[in-house]
């Protein structure tokens, strides 16, 4: 059998573990990788594969993380602008109506105006021709 494995494969060599000189470079499906598939060796696989696979979700939970934590200034930022501009409202809001205060109560102390009539007099102003163009 190993034969048949090395003739598919004549290129990479028999693959030997170094602890038992098992021989074997194939996985279950028999595809390569490279790795001796003696029992000696699989312990140490599966925890070199376990380790690899925590330290990818490690990552993925470190930048999982950041983005959470960048979220949430982001919100917290948003939060502290929205209670800013709501500040500035009330503030603006009484600023507002003192000034209508103000306007009622100097409205109030202005004297009552004049009666609106003519200054000339009461009868409408009319046209003189220019005194050059009279011939009388």
């Amino acid at each position: 059998m190993a034969d048949d494995i090395m003739a598919d494969l004549p290129e990479l060599g028999p693959a030997t573990c170094h602890t038992c000189s098992e021989w074997g470079c194939r996985d279950d499906k028999g595809a390569h990788d490279g790795r001796c598939s003696c029992t000696c060796h699989f312990w140490q696989w599966w925890v070199e594969d376990a380790q690899a696979e925590i330290k990818r979700l490690e990552d993925a939970k470190v930048i999982r993380d950041l983005k959470i934590g960048e979220r949430d200034r982001s919100i917290e930022a948003q939060q502290a602008e929205i209670a800013r501009l709501r500040e500035n409202n009330e503030y603006l809001h009484d600023v507002i109506a003192s000034l209508r205060g103000e306007v009622r109560e100097l409205e109030a102390a202005l004297p009552d105006p004049p009666p609106q009539h003519s200054p000339v007099g009461s009868k409408p102003l009319t046209v003189q021709p220019p005194k050059e163009a009279r011939r009388d």
